[in-house]
């Protein structure tokens, strides 16, 4: 495997009893998605290039649920919260 997305998929699916399955399945809703143009960022509901999210290997995917411009804004605000 060439693709650093399915070797980091790989590299966690090897915890869980069936890794060969769990990558497989993984990389088949991550092709899916590169198809179909995107994921459905789970705070603003737009769908986005996959670009646009960041990698997350606790998540079946990879990658984050929230976009980046959404996780931006949510660290924005919890860090003016702290500060007060």
């Amino acid at each position: 495997m060439s693709d650093p997305v399915a070797e980091r998929l790989a590299s966690v699916a090897s915890r869980y009893g069936e890794p060969l399955a769990l990558t497989a399945q993984a990389l088949a809703r991550l092709e899916y998605r590169r198809r179909h143009s995107g994921k459905t960022c789970a705070k603003c509901q737009h769908v986005r290039p996959l670009s646009a999210f960041t990698t997350d290997t606790r998540k079946p995917d990879g990658l984050s649920s929230r976009c980046k411009s959404c996780e931006a804004q949510r660290q924005r605000e919890r860090r003016a919260s702290r500060r007060v």
